[in-house]
């Protein structure tokens, strides 16, 4: 009996890990930021509607770790939904208001779908997919729809990196979105 005691004394004194404390690990976070002087005509008779998400992009990051898996990062998040995060941007982008007056009627209507927001581990790169849908604002006829992807390799996949990857893929789909609305016009 004493000597088991002992072996179990000494066990927990020598730090063996039974009682050991994890250490703290910082949860980070992450938006694409404001956007820099793009090239864009504005479009003052466009309004930006709803972005909606497909698939399991809310606050969490997704990476991908092979070709039918991904995992969740706990401690690098996005600051806000991504949904919300591109309807900023492209409010800003586009210098359209957030209309809540009805009286305003914009000529065409926007809606967008988040398809894939991922960091590809395997193949260090960023994979961003999303959808647009543009109307007649007051026949709600749809014009066109199309998908814009991106993929922005990177040296190393962490957060930070992965936030200005989808910062530089949104600002070239931006780019092809505003030439696809000049030529709807």
């Amino acid at each position: 009996m004493k000597t088991t005691l002992s072996i179990c004394c000494a066990l927990l004194l020598s730090g063996c890990g039974i009682l050991s404390v994890q250490p703290y690990i910082q949860t980070c976070y992450y938006d694409i930021g404001t956007p820099q002087a793009l090239d864009v005509k504005k479009n003052w008779n466009l309004e930006i509607m709803s972005f909606d998400t497909s698939g399991p992009y809310q606050q969490r990051m997704v990476f991908r770790t092979g070709p039918n898996s991904i995992k969740f990062d706990e401690f690098n998040r996005w600051s806000m939904v991504p949904a919300g995060m591109f309807k900023r941007y492209f409010l800003l982008v586009f210098d359209c208001e957030d209309d809540t007056d009805p009286t305003i009627v914009r000529k065409y209507s926007i809606k967008s779908e988040i398809v894939q927001i991922e960091a590809d581990l395997s193949h260090k790169m960023i994979n961003l997919a999303l959808r647009f849908t543009l109307s007649e604002t007051v026949t709600g006829k749809k014009l066109w729809s199309r998908t814009y992807k991106q993929q922005i390799p990177v040296d190393k996949v962490t957060g930070d990196s992965y936030a200005a990857a989808v910062k530089k893929a949104t600002d070239n789909i931006i780019r092809k979105l505003d030439d696809d609305l000049q030529k709807s016009k």
